[in-house]
């Protein structure tokens, strides 16, 4: 019988810590996948800014650390390519914002 505090014992811990993490990001990116279908098509119309927000806090992608909480960025400082890769990132909700 393993010890409470005994390595076996810690690592499984870890194990699944991870494993629920891991599930929570599947999770994540199903809810996303409906927004995901409509990227091609935001990405066609002309888009002013994007509205963006990380699942998981200072998550990196285009050049840029992302925040949980919302950040408007214009779509001027963006690249094209920046922009799609925002667009078909699971762990971020872009919402774009078309120009008036």
């Amino acid at each position: 019988m393993a010890h409470a505090d005994s390595p076996a014992r810690i690592a499984g811990r870890g194990t699944t810590t991870r494993r629920l993490n891991m599930a929570e990001q599947k999770k994540a990116r199903a809810a996303a996948a409906p927004e995901k279908e409509t990227a091609k098509a935001a990405a066609e119309v002309k888009v002013d800014k994007l509205v963006v927000r990380s699942l998981s806090a200072g998550f990196r992608r285009a050049g840029r650390a992302w925040p949980a909480e919302e950040v408007t960025v214009a779509a001027s400082e963006l690249t094209a390519e920046q922009i799609e890769q925002l667009l078909a990132e699971p762990m971020l909700v872009v919402l774009p914002v078309a120009a008036e």
